[in-house]
C-alpha cells in the first residue's frame, strides 16, 4: 500500500482544503467559506468508503 493511502486523510488533503489548520486527525477553520467544500466532500467520501466499502449505498 502506498504511503499516501496509509497516512491520515487530513494530512493528504491539507494543501487542497483552503485556509485551514490541520492537526493529526482534525481540520479547524474560522469560516465555512475558508474551506474548499468539494475537497472536504471528497475527503469525507473516501473516509466513508474506507469504513463501509466503496459499494455501500449509504449517502449515495
Amino acid at each position: 500500500m502506498e504511503r499516501s493511502q496509509t497516512s491520515p486523510a487530513v494530512k493528504r488533503y491539507a494543501d487542497r482544503l483552503g485556509k485551514v489548520k490541520v492537526g493529526s486527525a482534525n481540520v479547524t477553520f474560522r469560516r465555512l467559506g475558508d474551506v474548499g467544500l468539494p475537497v472536504l466532500v471528497e475527503m469525507a467520501t473516501q473516509a466513508r468508503d474506507l469504513v463501509f466499502g466503496p459499494n455501500d449505498p449509504v449517502g449515495r
